[in-house]
């Protein structure tokens, strides 16, 4: 086996066993690691073919490791930023995965993914019937976490669902099934996990998928059927949805005072914020509800209040600037190559499931949740991989661009 393809796989498997364990899913990303600095030395070298955000990337952890600096717990600011090694995800898949290893790492993704959706609808089974403190999470330590996972694999599954729907021709109806119907059984896992955040991510998710692919009157049928679907779910279902609109339910008012409080911190310290550390203490300062536990304000419910609170205003600038940057590129390899329908489909399914993360991201701090950063990690190098691949030649060492 190769070097390149070997660090491929690692890196692979990282990525699924996120789906199931977050330390199996760490081990192979330090021996995926490992491997890639082996074949550097191998090639004598840096070997690495970066996507064109990186220096976004780059930008963002330095200036969250200056944040971390000029916190009030330095050491551990500092110490916490071995989470940012996962941003090596996208730059290595960019580098070694070829598109057949791509098309396999999706297998694997819904093969598992789908296993743990069986396993989170057994545990509903055997529930002692609605409790918000103790909701279904499959194979993870947290519904938060579940339900991130299954909204992006739902998006990806429909995507691919898409590609059969339109490279098959007749008989594309008949192959899409299969995957439709793996997409709709996690959509009816993921509403059992009563996350409101990952209900409104997914919908923002499917309907952007269903308008950069299908025709509007396919839009208009799906988006019926999605309004009709919705009004036949249990009455639990409406009102919890309607909660998170209602001032006087207890959650929402504390999330609202969660926010404010994070947003007066940010503004407190608007450079450098407070570090990681120090955000759950600084916040509390500045709380007026008293609904929700101490525990509630560890982080702010929300990506854009976080970062500003934890790294300050300019790390939150580049990092709106990375993710921008991610989609205009996702648009343009749309574009460039909408007459391969796996790439540009596929392409349009990374695209939904970056919308369905910063949805969901509104009402979650699901930036800082290793397992589901770590799956997102892999939609965002998908089609730079399969745009690179009529651009790449497989040699001992991976992938070699070809110079034009």
């Amino acid at each position: 086996m190769s070097p390149g393809r070997l660090v491929g796989l690692l890196i692979i498997a990282a990525v699924a066993s996120s789906l199931v364990s977050v330390a199996a899913s760490g081990i192979f990303l330090g021996l995926g690691l490992l491997a890639w600095l082996g074949d550097c030395w191998k090639q004598r070298g840096l070997v690495l073919s970066p996507p064109p955000f990186t220096w976004l990337l780059v930008l963002f952890v330095f200036l969250t490791a200056l944040s971390a600096a000029f916190s009030a717990e330095p050491l551990h600011d500092l110490r916490h930023l071995k989470a940012s090694i996962k941003f090596m995800i996208p730059l290595l898949l960019a580098t070694y995965l070829t598109v057949s290893l791509a098309r396999k790492a999706l297998f694997w993704i819904f093969g598992i993914a789908g296993l743990s959706m069986l396993a989170g609808f057994v545990q509903f089974l055997f529930s002692e019937g609605i409790n918000l403190l103790d909701r279904i999470d499959g194979f993870m330590s947290h519904w938060m976490t579940y339900s991130g996972q299954l909204m992006m694999v739902l998006l990806a599954c429909a995507a691919f669902g898409i590609v059969q729907l339109k490279s098959q021709g007749g008989g594309g109806r008949i192959k899409s099934l299969p995957w439709f119907f793996l997409a709709a059984l996690m959509g009816g896992i993921l509403v059992l996990t009563y996350t409101r955040s990952a209900w409104g991510g997914a919908l923002g998710g499917l309907a952007l998928l269903t308008v950069l692919n299908l025709r509007l009157r396919w839009t208009l049928v799906l988006g019926t059927a999605a309004v009709l679907v919705f009004l036949a779910m249990p009455a639990s279902v409406h009102e919890r949805l309607v909660s998170g609109f209602d001032l006087r339910d207890t959650t929402t008012r504390g999330r609202i005072d969660i926010w404010r409080s994070g947003l007066l911190v940010a503004m407190e310290n608007p450079l450098t914020g407070v570090g990681y550390s120090s955000v759950a203490e600084e916040s509390l300062k500045y709380r007026r509800e008293r609904d929700l536990p101490d525990w509630a304000y560890q982080h702010s419910h929300n990506n854009l209040i976080q970062i500003a609170a934890t790294s300050g205003f300019p790390a939150l600038a580049v990092w709106i600037a990375m993710w921008l940057k991610i989609a205009w590129d996702f648009f343009r390899i749309r574009r460039d190559r909408k007459g391969d329908v796996f790439v540009s489909v596929m392409t349009a399914g990374s695209i939904s499931v970056l919308a369905a993360f910063h949805l969901m991201g509104l009402l979650e701090y699901n930036f800082g949740d290793s397992e589901v950063v770590t799956l997102l990690l892999f939609f965002v190098a998908l089609p730079y991989v399969l745009d690179r691949g009529r651009d790449h030649r497989e040699t001992g060492s991976g992938m070699v661009r070809k110079e034009s």
